[in-house]
């Protein structure tokens, strides 16, 4: 299995006639019923449906990703990090731009 897959568990049980009309022709004809649902668990209704081109079994299987909890140390540790380092280049700015009004050291 691979991870973020969720498979589905459908089952479904289908049944198909084949009659001779001796007349050299089969007539063929299905039908099916779902015995588990997509998760695994039993389906008791117990309904047939014809099998056609409009009524036909269906699986869905999805992927799907989950992004970090905001909770999680590493992702604040992350945010503070990227906190401080904003803070620290703001006040290097603002003291740069200090120097330079007093007509300090200029650096074009």
């Amino acid at each position: 299995m691979f991870a973020h897959y969720k498979y589905d568990q459908s089952v479904y049980q289908i049944t198909v006639n084949a009659v001779d009309d001796s007349q050299g022709k089969i007539n063929v004809n299905a039908t099916y019923k779902q015995i588990q649902d997509r998760d695994g668990k039993s389906v008791t209704n117990g309904t047939t449906y014809d099998l056609t081109d409009e009524s036909t079994p269906t699986f869905t299987n999805t992927y799907s990703t989950t992004l970090p909890l905001s909770g999680m140390s590493g992702v604040t540790l992350t945010y503070l990090a990227g906190a401080a380092m904003l803070c620290v280049a703001a006040a290097w700015m603002h003291v740069r731009r200090k120097a330079s009004a007093r007509g300090g050291e200029r650096r074009e």
